[in-house]
């Protein structure tokens, strides 16, 4: 079996599927064609990844993946940033028929960690939970932002061991040298994090 594994189509219905606003209507790349082409090619099934002159108006490869089921799988977009972003995002898998969510890493969002800030959880746990999978499109130097949200992360518990080397300190048993530094040290024991040891294990 031969899979084409990213394309895009667009429709030369622009009643029906208009082009998103600030972007220009292009010469019509119908699902159609893509089927000649892939006839001709010898592909079997194919991967659509949606248009961006759509943005987020996923309705076009939500409409292929009804017509021609088990020839296509599609990848949306959503905004992120949208209240309802999580439930979109589940519709789209379990009534449209969306198998993942394409993340633009370096375009369509100011930062590419806005991707992995808490407000983004919900997304993210609901991708989990249907089952969505996740494709990045942009340079490999975004990727580290956005490790949190595509990989379990470790972290160790660092109360525990901060009291007693605190302690060690006030009683007498360490010293620091100079002396003005022990605030700087108190105020790191009081307000320590726990330690995240992910990449620590992953990367040695």
């Amino acid at each position: 079996m031969i899979v084409d594994s990213h394309l895009h189509v667009w429709s030369a219905d622009l009643e029906r599927y208009p082009v998103a606003e600030g972007r220009e209507p292009r010469e019509a790349a119908p699902v159609e064609l893509l089927n000649e082409n892939m006839a001709a090619a010898g592909v079997d099934q194919a991967v659509i990844v949606q248009a961006i002159g759509y943005m987020h108006d996923n309705r076009y490869v939500a409409d292929c993946l009804r017509r021609f089921p088990g020839r296509f799988a599609g990848t949306a977009l959503i905004d992120q940033k949208a209240p309802d972003a999580a439930e979109v995002l589940e519709r789209l898998v379990r009534e449209d028929g969306f198998s993942g969510l394409r993340i633009h890493l370096a375009s369509r969002v100011d930062h590419p960690s806005l991707w992995a800030t808490p407000d983004q959880d919900p997304l993210w746990k609901k991708a989990e939970e249907v089952g969505a999978s996740m494709t990045l499109y942009g340079p490999a130097s975004h990727l580290e932002v956005v490790e949190p949200i595509v990989s379990l992360q470790w972290y160790m518990k660092m109360a525990p061991l901060a009291e007693p080397a605190r302690r060690a300190v006030t009683d007498g048993r360490i010293r620091i040298v100079a002396e003005r530094f022990a605030k700087v040290y108190f105020n790191w024991m009081d307000n320590i994090r726990d330690w995240c040891i992910s990449r620590q294990l992953w990367w040695g």
